[in-house]
């Protein structure tokens, strides 16, 4: 009998401890499937594959986990996943930055589009 499915399997390291500092001044342990959740909403309906997801999220966490602190803002995450999405995906990029950034206007989502332009 043939299999003809492929299974892959990602490996990552399980790091424990790291705690997130919120805007409110709460902290809560780090949680993978909250950096998912935010990065897959910003690539709702836009091309990539599980893999090419995966690869990114572990990208993303990856940085989160290499830094000398235990404990790391969400803002600071916010930024790894704007880095991230921005070579990954520029309309995902935008989308992500609109909601992190709190764009008010048209006008907040124009700048951000000329900066993406001119490479910044």
């Amino acid at each position: 009998m043939k299999c003809a499915r492929r299974f892959t399997t990602y490996e990552r390291i399980e790091l424990v401890n790291v705690t997130v500092l919120k805007r409110s001044g709460a902290k809560e342990p780090y949680m993978r499937h909250k950096l998912q959740l935010g990065m897959r909403k910003a690539l709702e309906k836009r091309p990539y594959t599980e893999q090419q997801f995966e690869r990114l999220v572990s990208g993303a966490e990856n940085d989160i986990f290499n830094r000398e602190h235990d404990v790391i803002s969400s803002e600071q995450i916010g930024q790894i996943v704007l880095a991230h999405l921005k070579v990954f995906d520029k309309v995902a990029y935008l989308r992500f930055a609109s909601v992190y950034r709190r764009f008010g206007s048209t006008k907040a989502f124009e700048k951000e589009i000329e900066k993406l332009e001119k490479g910044k």
